[in-house]
């Protein structure tokens, strides 16, 4: 299943957004990207809350929104694949703020303005489902 994570991160340290599906067609032998459904994939919340911590340890120098694609593995959430790790805003941020509830734009400033970032603490997220399609 091609998925991707959405989370904050500075200094070693990840705080998850949401765990997305990724709407992916394959025709002629080609993947098309055709979207994602925000929160499509909260089975596997704690799975990819671990893998976001991990992501952000092995690249402490990552700070900000940070998008990781990534394949779950026959379904098994012990078998995640990263794929690649975007240091930018992703598609997936479009429906981020309907799909927790909060200004994810304002959480990167105070997460970049708070001196010490173990100390930093999202506000409650919500966990709404969004398709978002191109």
């Amino acid at each position: 299943m091609a998925c991707s994570l959405s989370m904050l991160c500075r200094n070693g340290y990840s705080w998850l957004l949401s765990c997305n599906r990724q709407l992916i067609n394959c025709e002629d032998n080609r993947f098309h990207y055709q979207g994602s459904v925000i929160n499509g994939m909260l089975e596997y919340w704690a799975a990819f809350e671990q893998l976001a911590q991990n992501v952000a340890r092995a690249l402490p120098g990552l700070a900000g929104y940070v998008g990781v694609d990534l394949i779950v593995m026959d379904g098994n959430p012990r078998t995640l694949e990263v794929l690649e790790v975007n240091p930018r805003l992703t598609t997936s941020y479009v429906g981020l703020r309907q799909a927790t509830g909060v200004n994810v734009s304002a959480q990167v400033i105070r997460l970049m303005m708070v001196h010490d970032p173990e100390h930093f603490e999202l506000p409650e997220i919500s966990r709404n489902i969004v398709e978002i399609t191109l």
